[in-house]
């Protein structure tokens, strides 16, 4: 047997109306609570307005922030489900003032997941005036932070993501494998074998070059002499006279 609740749905809807404007919150919850049992605590199709959001609402007033954010959950919830609400940018605007004085980096986020400013849900084509003031109200959040709408949307949407990876990282990091005692080298000596390493290698390069600049300054005194020079030279050296007259090419 099917049992088909929308009666029941639309007396309850309709005494949640009356709880609302007689401000009758207890009778208000009675019939909301209701609504929700029927449908397993979540609004679908079949959930009447105003529920639940008059009850959010009523609570709000009343400064309840965690009553009102419960039930202004409900129906952000429903609206992400694509089940058609009215007001739609006046429950979300609420929603996020209620939100906003205890955290205002949440409210935002739950701007950005919900409005239908922020995402492509097309199932809401009318423009409510709660989307204007919501978007300036986001814009005043943001600069708090020292940041644009479009920043924040970024850094906000992306952080929880950087988190995880971030959690996973220091879990690596815990599980580094023990090194061997017996053949570990300490940094310090590494450092000292390659200075002393590096400094020889230096001292041969430095004596190379010493060697051939100064052969290559021989190389040019000799090639600037004449043959006369040349053999002068050779005398004064070796004491050779044998090539007096002889022609250096």
């Amino acid at each position: 047997q099917i049992k088909d609740d929308r009666a029941v749905q639309s007396c309850l809807g309709l005494l949640c109306i009356l709880g609302e404007s007689s401000r009758d919150i207890k009778h208000m919850k009675a019939a909301v609570d209701k609504s929700l049992a029927l449908t397993d605590d979540r609004v679908t199709e079949v959930t009447p307005y105003p529920i639940p959001e008059a009850l959010a609402a009523l609570y709000q007033e009343k400064n309840d922030v965690d009553k009102s954010l419960q039930y202004y959950k409900l129906a952000l919830e429903g609206i992400n489900n694509f089940v058609p609400r009215e007001k739609t940018d006046a429950i979300i605007l609420n929603a996020c003032l209620v939100q906003a004085q205890t955290d205002k980096r949440e409210a935002l986020k739950m701007a950005f997941v919900y409005s239908p400013y922020f995402s492509d849900n097309k199932n809401y084509k009318v423009i409510g005036p709660g989307r204007a003031i919501l978007i300036q109200q986001c814009e005043s959040w943001a600069s708090e932070f020292g940041l644009s709408l479009d920043e924040a949307r970024f850094q906000i949407m992306i952080r929880g993501a950087i988190d995880e990876e971030d959690s996973d990282d220091d879990e690596d990091e815990l599980e580094e494998e023990p090194v061997d005692e017996g053949t570990a080298v300490t940094v310090e000596e590494r450092d000292d074998t390659e200075e002393d390493s590096k400094n020889e290698e230096d001292s041969k390069k430095e004596k190379t070059e010493t060697k051939k600049g100064r052969n290559q300054k021989q190389s040019k005194v000799v090639q600037g002499l004449s043959n006369k020079q040349l053999k002068a030279r050779k005398r004064a050296v070796t004491g050779d006279k044998s090539c007096e007259k002889c022609t250096i090419m």
